[in-house]
Parts: structure tokens; sequence; C-alpha cells
């Protein structure tokens, strides 16, 4: 079973184990300047101790000017290259391979890092809030060096191989897509002209790194605009680089440029046909290609290396829910693995909010190198209260540790019947469906249609309590806050409330921004009132400055009040510094955080139960923050 995904592979000199491919992602766990950290350490570790024949970084920045994003990764420095050995020797330590991706981000800069302007092969008048320097002719020799310059450390460093990011509208993706590209010079216009900056480039790291070291290139398979890049000429380039010397292509789903002004971060699934032109491709190259198209499913894969569609295959979100995807895979041990169940509401608006992926079914994400699970010294019974997201991870953790865990329940079913809020309803019961595979192989005992009271719960006698549900929105005390067309945030996620045209957004943490922007994306009115005086403002890690950047981009308004605001029956109105203000609004939405202090607490204290052996699981606004929050409190036990 599995036998091609299993089966080696060499790109160039290059042995690669088996099909598995962790592609780059948006991880963003670097420090500022762009060098290595322990968490970008222990993701790229485990990766490679789960089994994936090849890893890629994430996006190498040229220099520190021009990046992906505020904490991604830039190699070009002889300082860094001690962090790096040690990361490319930790990832051989288990026979993987890692390639170094490299890109000048062009569109895709991050606006916060830089106040120069953007380099583009031309003015894209559609994206005037982007600033955009055209490129002279000697700008572009200048980046052409830029690459060679960092890229001249990847065989030291010890990469296996590098790839050149010429997807999207990054800088090398403009210059081919005739969509970006209207230049009427050497490097623009026909095909030849807007091919000859990836030409040049190639040649000089050739150069510089020597005939054996593989370097690929990375394409989206067509642009869906018009006049964009089309497929056939895509498989044109594909086929052109195979001829100049590449070792390997990778092809991922077809780039909407016009995304980029709705300001969606959300990458689209693969369409219909991609399979199909990816077979089309590879049929006309003598190099391996790999695809990279949100494939989840081992067995799809399977085929796709089959029906001779790729000859490698990504598993980018499966590898971001269970690191151990390809040995569950080749073990056959396919009822293990952690499902990605592409909600969004983890990786992907983690990544928009954060600057950084959480997992909703991985709460480990970031944070391998220091979240681990130890068998205890002296397992203890432990009962849990509840069973909210949080507390479902929390409940396995403690369990794979060697702890007694007994869980009461007051529905018929664990999980959210409203899923992640709706956006994956029929993949969120394979997630709960594993959950409860994984409690009966850990002996995790599951008491359904049960809510004890305090007394039944102190006769039980466990060592511990874990109190993991009770917890409401915090209810602010403003004048007005009970008048109609006043919520809880939540009852918007939860399809309890339509959006309002003009919508008032009372707080400024994870909860208030995450409705902010699912506001405006739907083009609606949106004002933040808030004291605190920045956003994301309950985050444990850093924020995205891409994000409020972006957020205030979209119309966004935002205000820093010192006294409470007075909600009227059509306005809120409220102050900042000297001037008193005044907005109208449809909606109001209160997004302060939740009472956590929930009634059994007390109770049980009452009762005599000791104040250190009860544990209180604090709601989260966010599924991929509950599932972290969950593991705060088993490490805490532990």
């Amino acid at each position: 079973m599995f036998e091609n995904l299993k089966s080696k592979i060499k790109i160039g000199n290059v042995t690669i184990n088996n099909r598995f491919v962790m592609p780059t992602l948006k991880l963003n766990l670097c420090t500022k300047d762009g060098y290595i950290t322990q968490r970008d350490l222990g993701f790229f570790i485990a990766r490679a101790k789960g089994g994936f024949g090849l890893i890629f970084t994430d996006e190498i920045s040229l220099d520190n000017v021009f990046k992906v994003d505020p904490y991604g990764p830039n190699y070009s420095s002889q300082h860094k290259l001690q962090d790096i050995q040690v990361l490319t020797k930790s990832v051989h330590k288990y026979k993987s391979k890692i390639f170094a991706s490299f890109c000048q981000p062009g569109m895709e800069s991050c606006q916060t890092v830089t106040d120069k302007k953007f380099p583009v092969p031309s003015i894209e008048f559609r994206y005037h809030s982007i600033r955009q320097n055209v490129l002279t002719d000697f700008e572009i020799k200048k980046v052409i060096r830029d690459f060679v310059k960092a890229t001249h450390f990847s065989k030291e460093a010890g990469f296996d191989g590098l790839c050149l990011n010429a997807s999207k509208d990054y800088l090398l993706g403009a210059f081919l897509s005739p969509f970006y590209n209207h230049r009427d010079d050497q490097y623009g216009g026909n095909f030849e002209n807007r091919f000859r900056i990836v030409q040049e480039i190639y040649h000089e790291i050739r150069i510089n790194l020597g005939v054996d070291f593989p370097i690929g290139i990375k394409l989206s398979i067509c642009d869906t605009a018009v006049p964009g890049r089309t497929f056939e000429e895509t498989k044109k380039i594909a086929i052109e680089c195979g001829k100049l010397g590449f070792d390997f292509v990778m092809i991922i789903p077809p780039f909407t440029p016009d995304k980029r002004i709705s300001g969606s971060y959300y990458e689209s699934m693969p369409k219909e046909n991609t399979f199909e032109d990816c077979k089309e491709i590879r049929r006309s190259l003598k190099i391996p290609l790999m695809l990279t198209a949100n494939v989840s499913d081992p067995r799809i894969g399977e085929q796709c290396l089959k029906d001779k569609v790729c000859d490698l295959v990504a598993f980018g979100k499966s590898g971001l829910a269970d690191s151990d995807f390809p040995n569950k895979v080749i073990n056959n041990h396919l009822l293990d693995i952690a499902p990605c169940i592409h909600c969004i509401s983890g990786c992907s608006e983690s990544l928009l909010l954060t600057g950084s992926s959480k997992c909703v079914v991985n709460p480990f994400l970031g944070n391998e190198e220091f979240i681990k699970i130890e068998k205890a010294k002296n397992p203890l019974r432990i009962g849990i209260i509840g069973l909210g997201l949080a507390a479902t991870s929390m409940a396995l953790y403690l369990a794979k540790a060697g702890h007694s865990v007994e869980i009461y329940h007051s529905e018929d079913k664990i999980g959210n019947p409203y899923g992640t809020y709706g956006q994956n309803k029929n993949e969120y019961p394979v997630f709960l469906d594993w959950m409860l595979r994984q409690y009966k192989k850990y002996k995790v005992t599951l008491h359904l249609n049960s809510s004890p009271t305090p007394k039944e719960i102190l006769a039980m006698n466990f060592d511990r309590i874990i109190i993991g549900y009770g917890a409401n929105p915090y209810k602010p005390t403003i004048k007005g806050i009970d008048n109609k067309d006043v919520y809880p945030v939540e009852d918007l996620f939860l399809g309890k409330v339509t959006a309002g045209e003009n919508n008032v957004i009372l707080g400024s943490g994870y909860q208030a921004c995450e409705a902010a922007t699912f506001l405006s994306d739907r083009y609606k009115q949106v004002t933040i009132l808030t004291k605190n005086d920045y956003l994301l403002s309950d985050l444990d890690g850093l924020p995205n400055p891409e994000f409020t950047a972006r957020l205030f981009q979209s119309g966004v308004s935002f205000y820093r009040i010192y006294q409470d605001p007075t909600i009227t029956r059509h306005s809120v109105i409220f102050n900042i510094k000297d001037r008193r203000l005044m907005v109208l609004y449809d909606r109001v939405f209160y997004a302060t955080g939740y009472d956590n202090m929930v009634p059994v607490y007390n109770q049980l204290l009452t009762l005599g139960y000791p104040k250190d052996n009860i544990f209180i699981i604090e709601k989260k606004g966010n599924v991929g923050l509950s599932a972290v929050e969950g593991i705060r409190v088993a490490k805490l036990i532990q």
C-alpha cells in the first residue's frame, strides 16, 4: 500500500527517500532580523522526524528590506551560517533532505517592514494603495546579483538544493506574467523577454554553486486574470527551465490577482483541472515535477503518482496538523493521523491576525521544541468537567502522559455543534471521530449526558479537577449595553445574528479583530472602540503588523477611548482625548473577553476541595488559541 509514496526519487544527484514533501509555509517563527529561533528549528526537526523525505524552508528574502513576512527568514549573512548549519544537520539526522526557497517578494512584500516602494516590472494601477517602484535595467541587474548573493551560502550551510519562487505576484512571477509586465524593453513584451530575468538568475547561480547542486523553480499553474499568464505559457516556462538545466519544477494552484484587491489571505483550493494540467506538463518534462495543491489525503497523493500527474506530492496542511503524517501513512496507521479539517480558523486565520500559524487539531504547532509529552512519574486520577475544544486537547495530552482521565460532558456527543464557526461542517466530524478513537486508544473514560453536581464531583475523589465549561461572554457595564441590536460577538460567528451595514465593535483582542475582518471582507462599515493602545491586545505572541495595516486599508476605523462609551438607540457616543464623537450603528458587538470564574469553582471550594487542585480552562475567542489553552493547563498539572 502506498508503494509510490514510499519510493525513492533523485532530484539531480540528490536521493530523496520518499515522495512526501513539506512545502514552503508562512511560519513566521524567525526573529525580526531573520535569524532562526528554537521554535523554527523545532518545527523542522519534528517534520524530519515524522518522515518527510523533502522539506522546504520558509520563503527566504534576499535582504532584510523586502520580506514576505515580518518574522520570516533571511539567510544572506555569513553571521547566520552556523545557525543554518544546525538546522540542516538536525534535518539530516533523520535522513530527510532540506531545500532552501528564495524569493524577491515584489508585490507580496510586507508593507510594515519597510517604507520603500516595492519592486515591480511595471506599475499596476489597480493596486494604488501599494507603493510601487518600476525597476530600471540597472536595478534588475542588482536583483540578479542579490539572488546570487543570497543563495551563495546554500551549499556551505548544508542545504541539499534550492528553489526560486516565480509564482503568484512575487517579483519573478510578476515578470513572467503579462498581467503585471507591460515593459517594452528586453525584460518585457514577448515570452522570451519576460523569461529573461529567470534565465539570467539561473545562469549566475549555477556558475556560483556548480552543476551538481539541485536548483528548481516554483510556478503558479496559470493566472486566472486576463491578460495573465496562461497554462500554455506555464507549460512552456517549465519546458524551457528543463532545457536550461533546472533540476525540478514545483507547481501550485492557479493565482487570482484580484484576490489582492479584497485583501483575502485565504489560499485557494486546487481547481478541478489542476491535476490534468500538471499531468500534461509532466509529460513534457525530463525533470521531476512536484505538486503543491492542498492535497491532504494520502490516497489522492498515491493516485497522482500512479497516474503520473507528478513525481512528488506536497502535504503542507496535513504536515501542520500531524508532524508524523508520512510515518503513519508508511506504517499504515491511517486512523491515527490527526486530520487537517481545512477549518481556516487555525492556520490561515491565525496567520492573518498573529503572523504565525496555529492549528485546531495540533496545539503543539510552532512549539514542538518546548512542549513534549513526557510520562508522568506519579500518574494522577483527573476529572474533566465539560468538554470544549481546549478540554478536548488537554484530555488526550494528559492520557498520553499516563494519567487516568475521566470526562463528564452534558451533551450527547462531543464537539461544538457549529463546528469551527461553521466553516468546515463536512470535515469537523472527521476530527471528532479521530479524537474518539484516540480516547479509546489511550483509555480516556467519556461520560456523555452527564452533569455531576459539586457534591458528586467531590465524592469521586479525583486528584485533580479541571473545569472546562460555564464561561460566558463578559458583558461590559456601560450605558445602553442592553439596547436592541447590541450582541456578544460570538453571536455573529455562530449565525445567531446577521451583520449590519454600520457595525461598532467594543474591544480590540483576537475576537474583535476576527469580527472586523469578517465584516470588512463583506464590505460592511466597521468601527473599533477600545481602551487599549493597540489591536490584538490579548495575544501572547507577536501581532501581525501586516494585518493591522491591511485592516485599516479596508476602511476599518479604530479609536482609542478614555472613558466608557454610551450606546443610544442609533449611535455610540465616546471621547478621544479632548474630543467627543458619535458614530451611527445598526449593530454593536462586544468582544470584551469571558467571565471564567464559573459557579462550580466556588462551590467546590466551599465544600472543602483544595484550591491548588482545581484548574480552570480560560475560554478563548478563537479555536486555535483554545487548543493551545488546553495544553497550557495540562502543562501546569504535569
